[in-house]
């Protein structure tokens, strides 16, 4: 007996000093023994701990696991692990491992089992901050990739080598490479190897490439990059070096296609080049159209008037004289009077027809009739039964485009037939005219110098409205107008 007790004084002084919570159960799976450093770890007494008082300090929701665990082993005398919360005597509940193993006699004889723990509690809240990370991390990976994929802009990353590593879905529309076809090769090979004239584009003088040596960012710098079938589309890109390690390990580019901006700047340039030169013909036409009236007023008027005066002065002596001569220069004096009177309402009438005064519709029915009357060309016209509730201004508007693709018909389309086609449509006045003539140039629907077509188009563009010349092949030219009713 006496040797037993020293054994077992040996053994207790043994686990006391290892660094390990050690525990003992006996046959009935009561626990029966704690050591120095069990007791410490939970600030209870041995009275406290043995039986199942050690389940006291287990955490809550660890309970059930741990006690299954326990018993599912002992019932097959097999060795376990568990992992658990266990509360230290601070009042903090601290993971622990538990591993414990059946004890047996000399002669086979099952004792219960032995077991010890070991605090894990930081590395378990290491492993648990370092799965936070990578779940940040593969949360922030996804974020920036479903970013790139849906971006509008093209993105592409390179290596140091210029090597394609990632390129995303707009940057593959813009380009027409699929990414498995660009994935390993050589971006500015593929994309950026000609200038727009035909000139080889060395790699070494591309400035996005020489990110990667300068390690500065390259912003807005504009170019052309190469699509897959040869073409060229003007760019505006922005090339970041991506460093790592306080070296660089690649590049990222991101750019947008600048057609549309370069269309709409190019459109813009045009329409204040047209505008200039239409101010400049407007003003032209302006000085032309005085000269012109001035000198119909000289040439005719004041002819008429001259020799009405004459005749005037002459008519006493010859009343005197003779009664039927009188009477005969009376109605030369009234002849002259009414052609006199014609040449005004003409003079007039180009000035601005009296008969827009009643409408749109009666002034287009006048015109063409003067257009047939005048050339020969026969109009056909398609008005409607009502005039078009217009204020005078947009009447007067559509009037003198009518006007102008009249006398462009007559002037150089070598048309026999002209048909003019007026409608209201959803709050719109749509005039359309169409000749079977040899049809228009289309170089010359937009060319500086066509002062009537630009002037037709300006017309429109001052009320929100558009007007469009069309060739039509074998079929001769439509001019189409649409001019909003307010």
């Amino acid at each position: 007996m006496k040797t037993e007790r020293a054994i077992d004084r040996v053994f207790d002084t043994l686990f006391d000093a290892l660094p390990v919570l050690v525990w003992q159960s006996g046959t009935d799976k009561l626990c029966i023994y704690f050591n120095k450093g069990w007791l410490e770890f939970t600030g209870r007494t041995m009275e406290q701990e043995i039986g199942n008082g050690c389940t006291e300090a287990v955490h809550p929701d660890d309970l059930r696991r741990y006690l299954d665990t326990y018993i599912s082993a002992f019932d097959r005398r097999e060795p376990f692990v568990r992992e658990y919360r266990l509360r230290h005597r601070s009042g903090e509940y601290r993971w622990i491992l538990d591993r414990g193993a059946p004890q047996f006699s000399a002669g086979g004889t099952f004792l219960g089992y032995i077991g010890g723990a070991v605090d894990t509690h930081g590395r378990k809240l290491a492993e648990q901050a370092l799965r936070e990370s990578q779940e940040q991390v593969r949360q922030t990976l996804e974020f920036n990739q479903a970013v790139m994929a849906n971006m509008g802009e093209g993105l592409y990353a390179l290596d140091t080598r210029g090597l394609v590593t990632y390129i995303n879905p707009a940057a593959e529309r813009l380009f027409g490479w699929s990414s498995c076809e660009l994935l390993g090769r050589k971006m500015h090979d593929m994309t950026h190897y000609r200038h727009p004239d035909g000139t080889p584009f060395p790699a070494d003088e591309c400035a996005g490439l020489q990110v990667l040596q300068k390690g500065t960012v390259l912003s807005d710098y504009e170019e052309v990059f190469i699509r897959k079938d040869g073409t060229f589309f003007p760019v505006a890109y922005s090339s970041s070096p991506i460093k790592s390690g306080g070296g660089i390990v690649g590049l990222v580019v991101v750019f947008r296609d600048m057609t549309a901006q370069k269309q709409a700047e190019e459109a813009l340039r045009r329409s204040r080049e047209e505008l200039r030169a239409l101010a400049a013909r407007l003003q032209a036409a302006r000085e032309e159209e005085r000269t012109q009236l001035a000198r119909e007023i000289h040439d005719e008027l004041s002819g008429t008037l001259t020799a009405l005066k004459m005749d005037l002065s002459l008519l006493p002596d010859r009343a005197a004289k003779d009664h039927n001569l009188f009477l005969e220069k009376l109605g030369s004096m009234s002849g002259l009077i009414d052609r006199t009177l014609a040449r005004v309402h003409t003079i007039v009438a180009q000035l601005r027809p009296v008969v827009l005064d009643v409408g749109l519709v009666a002034a287009i029915e006048w015109q063409t009739n003067e257009l047939q009357e005048r050339s020969g060309i026969v109009c056909e016209t398609h008005l409607p039964t009502e005039e078009i509730p217009l204020d005078p201004e947009r009447s007067t508007a559509a009037f003198r485009i009518l006007q102008e693709a009249l006398t462009n018909v007559a002037r150089h389309a070598n048309a026999s037939k002209v048909v003019v086609d007026l409608k209201s449509e959803t709050g719109s006045l749509i005039l359309a005219v169409r000749d079977n003539g040899k049809g228009i140039d289309e170089k010359v629907t937009y060319a500086h110098n066509s002062m009537g077509l630009l002037g037709m188009r300006e017309r429109a563009l001052s009320f929100g409205g558009t007007a469009e010349v069309t060739a039509l092949p074998g079929e001769g030219t439509l001019v189409s107008v649409r001019i909003p009713t307010k």
